[in-house]
């Protein structure tokens, strides 16, 4: 474990113990930490991708994306709603009523 986490008044340092190497300099305690774990992951061949590790198709599909493009990282385009005959003919009448 060559990491270390130092406080430094209200600021928390991430510091390589091997090499002196200064990771964070001033965060707060939870985000040293989750720096620290990042870079353990980093030092054992773990490759960040920049997604949360709980993202998934399933938590897309909750959340309303399941057109959702993630190798675009586009937002699907909206879908347009039809207008029934009916409601169409409505609206004309009183577009006509108002003129």
């Amino acid at each position: 474990m060559p990491y270390e986490i130092k406080k430094e008044g209200s600021c928390y340092k991430v510091i390589n113990k091997k090499t002196g190497k200064v990771h964070a300099k001033c965060s707060t305690k939870e985000k040293a930490e989750a720096q620290v774990f990042l870079l353990r992951g980093v030092e054992h061949g773990w490759k960040p991708t920049g997604k949360k590790a709980n993202e998934s198709k399933e938590s897309n599909e909750r959340a309303g994306l399941e057109d959702f493009d993630e190798t675009s990282l586009e937002m699907p385009k909206k879908k347009k709603k039809k207008i029934k005959e009916s409601n169409l003919n409505k609206i004309l009448s009183i577009l006509k009523d108002i003129e």
